[in-house]
């Protein structure tokens, strides 16, 4: 019978050596695989598609009337716990002003910063939520003539998650767009000028959208 020599004290040492640098790894790699699975998204974005509507303008002590139509949205998340969020809200919305027989394109953009708050009722999440900001209007198209004012918004909504990373929603939103004293803005590039009467211009949307978490 052939005997197999014993290890020399040289081979132990090196095998000894060598098992934890084989199972380091492998516990490594495992440990990400684990957190990935396990961690829960921070970030999302939702984007919206809407109908506007609401009061008419004070325009140098007329009404005008603001057509309604579609506007967009998108809305940046940072989900700091599981029932909540902080919002940034970018929304756009191309319009028509009308003063008797003139008709007047104008743009309404926005940006605000908020947050949202959800309750964990399945399968709909419930959420309320408030932003602050700015709006541009600009009764000119090609932004010749601009006026920033302070703005800010409460909306309500639901969403029904799809997967545990998309959600579909459905939401209503109040905008305020406010005027401290009486704003003068030029519609076109003729003599046309818009004297705002100062208040509180009120706005409705509703819209559905996603919500995408990473």
């Amino acid at each position: 019978m052939v005997r197999t020599p014993p290890h020399s004290t040289q081979d132990v040492l090196i095998a000894n050596r060598w098992r934890p640098s084989l199972s380091l790894p492998m516990l490594f790699s495992a440990t990400m695989l684990l957190a990935a699975a396990t961690a829960r998204a921070e970030v999302g974005v939702s984007v919206l598609a809407n109908y506007r509507f609401g009061d008419d303008l004070a325009v140098n002590g007329t009404p005008v009337s603001i057509d309604e139509g579609n506007s967009a949205a998108l809305t940046l998340h940072y989900f700091n716990t599981a029932s909540s969020a902080f919002d940034l809200w970018f929304s756009r919305f191309d319009t028509d002003a009308q003063t008797g027989t003139v008709m007047t394109a104008m743009r309404q953009d926005s940006i605000q910063f908020g947050g949202r708050k959800y309750w964990q009722d399945q399968p709909f999440l419930p959420y309320v939520g408030a932003t602050i900001g700015i709006q541009r209007l600009s009764p000119d198209l090609a932004q010749r003539e601009r006026e920033t004012r302070p703005a800010f918004s409460l909306f309500t909504g639901l969403a029904l998650p799809l997967t545990e990373d998309w959600q579909l929603l459905a939401e209503a939103r109040w905008l305020g767009t406010v005027f401290s004293s009486e704003t003068t803005v030029r519609c076109d590039d003729s003599d046309c000028e818009w004297k705002i009467k100062s208040g509180t211009w009120t706005q409705y949307e509703v819209g559905i959208g996603l919500t995408a978490r990473f």
